[in-house]
């Protein structure tokens, strides 16, 4: 493939992503000049600080801390498994050159091999910190 047809590519999903943005901006303008909008959006904003301080309160108590620090422990080591099993199922395509593996219970499980493009503000950060 050409790299050209990669930088065009990138480029108009650039110019898109910002139509979006525009689109997107006009969008809410419009929400926050309307009356009833800015009336129904104040209310909504204090019935959900009511409904935080109510939850706040109920998870205050020490049942409700232990469940939440369980849940807070198994999330993070969670996202250190899928850290680690993203590399090792890399390794494993570099390797087998397959997108398919068993699992502990051997079952067929496929996977999926994902890529994405930094924006341009997470490359010059890239450059400047590297230079």
């Amino acid at each position: 493939m050409e790299e050209t047809t990669i930088q065009n590519r990138i480029g108009l999903m650039e110019r898109l992503e910002q139509e979006i943005k525009v689109a997107k901006d006009a969008l809410k303008a419009e929400c926050e000049n309307d009356a009833v909008f800015v009336e129904e959006s104040l209310q909504a904003k204090e019935a959900n600080a009511r409904k935080k301080a109510a939850r706040d309160k109920v998870f205050a108590n020490e049942s409700c801390q232990k469940i939440l620090d369980n849940i807070k422990a198994n999330a993070e080591e969670t996202s250190i498994l899928k850290e680690i099993l993203a590399t090792e199922l890399m390794e494993v395509y570099q390797e087998k050159k397959t997108n398919e593996i068993q699992d502990a219970e051997g079952e067929s499980r496929k996977f999926v091999l994902s890529v994405k493009i930094l924006p341009k503000r997470a490359n010059l950060a890239k450059k400047k910190f590297g230079s």
